[in-house]
Protein backbone atom coordinates (compact mmCIF):
# COMPACT_ATOMS: atom_id res chain seq x y z
CA UNK A 1 0.00 0.00 0.00
CA UNK A 2 1.43 3.36 -0.61
CA UNK A 3 0.45 6.51 2.01
CA UNK A 4 -1.06 9.51 0.47
CA UNK A 5 -0.81 12.20 2.63
CA UNK A 6 -3.09 14.53 0.89
CA UNK A 7 -6.09 12.28 2.22
CA UNK A 8 -4.02 10.77 4.74
CA UNK A 9 -4.98 7.14 3.86
CA UNK A 10 -3.31 4.18 2.41
CA UNK A 11 -4.23 3.07 -1.19
CA UNK A 12 -3.68 -0.08 -3.30
CA UNK A 13 -4.90 -1.30 -6.42
CA UNK A 14 -4.67 -4.44 -7.78
CA UNK A 15 -6.10 -6.65 -10.91
CA UNK A 16 -7.83 -9.49 -9.34
CA UNK A 17 -9.42 -12.48 -11.16
CA UNK A 18 -12.66 -13.69 -10.56
CA UNK A 19 -12.99 -15.71 -6.92
CA UNK A 20 -13.39 -15.26 -3.47
CA UNK A 21 -10.71 -13.25 -1.12
CA UNK A 22 -9.96 -13.00 2.34
CA UNK A 23 -7.83 -9.93 3.72
CA UNK A 24 -6.79 -7.66 6.19
CA UNK A 25 -3.86 -4.90 6.69
CA UNK A 26 -0.98 -5.84 8.53
CA UNK A 27 1.24 -3.56 9.70
CA UNK A 28 4.72 -3.00 9.14
CA UNK A 29 4.79 -6.46 7.24
CA UNK A 30 4.01 -7.94 10.80
CA UNK A 31 1.25 -9.72 11.87
CA UNK A 32 1.98 -8.19 15.35
CA UNK A 33 -0.35 -5.20 14.37
CA UNK A 34 -3.05 -6.47 12.23
CA UNK A 35 -6.59 -5.09 11.21
CA UNK A 36 -9.62 -7.02 9.74
CA UNK A 37 -13.91 -6.63 10.26
CA UNK A 38 -15.24 -3.48 11.41
CA UNK A 39 -11.40 -2.57 11.57
CA UNK A 40 -10.88 -5.04 14.98
CA UNK A 41 -7.53 -5.49 15.69
CA UNK A 42 -6.87 -8.94 15.47
CA UNK A 43 -10.32 -9.32 14.01
CA UNK A 44 -11.86 -11.96 11.21
CA UNK A 45 -11.30 -11.46 8.06
CA UNK A 46 -12.62 -9.65 5.69
CA UNK A 47 -13.87 -11.04 2.49
CA UNK A 48 -14.18 -10.22 -0.93
CA UNK A 49 -15.96 -12.09 -3.89
CA UNK A 50 -15.53 -10.79 -7.68
CA UNK A 51 -17.85 -12.24 -10.25
CA UNK A 52 -15.28 -11.40 -13.01
CA UNK A 53 -11.93 -10.44 -12.87
CA UNK A 54 -11.62 -6.67 -12.39
CA UNK A 55 -9.36 -4.21 -10.68
CA UNK A 56 -9.58 -2.98 -7.06
CA UNK A 57 -8.88 -0.54 -5.09
CA UNK A 58 -8.29 -0.84 -1.22
CA UNK A 59 -8.39 1.94 1.07
CA UNK A 60 -6.57 1.95 4.60
CA UNK A 61 -7.76 4.47 7.74
CA UNK A 62 -5.27 4.32 9.60
CA UNK A 63 -6.88 6.90 12.69
CA UNK A 64 -10.29 4.21 12.26
CA UNK A 65 -8.48 1.30 11.22
CA UNK A 66 -11.24 1.12 8.36
CA UNK A 67 -10.69 -1.11 5.36
CA UNK A 68 -13.02 -0.42 2.04
CA UNK A 69 -12.80 -1.70 -1.28
CA UNK A 70 -14.09 0.26 -4.59
CA UNK A 71 -14.46 -2.06 -7.85
CA UNK A 72 -13.16 0.00 -10.58
CA UNK A 73 -13.83 -1.45 -13.93
CA UNK A 74 -17.33 -1.20 -13.50
CA UNK A 75 -18.21 2.53 -12.72
CA UNK A 76 -22.01 1.53 -12.79
CA UNK A 77 -21.15 -0.31 -9.40
CA UNK A 78 -20.99 1.93 -5.85
CA UNK A 79 -18.37 1.12 -4.43
CA UNK A 80 -18.05 -2.14 -2.68
CA UNK A 81 -18.39 -3.07 1.25
CA UNK A 82 -15.85 -6.22 2.35
CA UNK A 83 -18.91 -8.93 2.62
CA UNK A 84 -18.15 -9.28 6.55
CA UNK A 85 -18.62 -5.77 6.76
Amino acid sequence: MAYHPTDGYWWLTVDLPAGQYDYKVTIDESWEENYGVRGMRNGPNLSLELRIAQKVTFCFDYDTKIIETTELDNPTTPPLAPIDQ
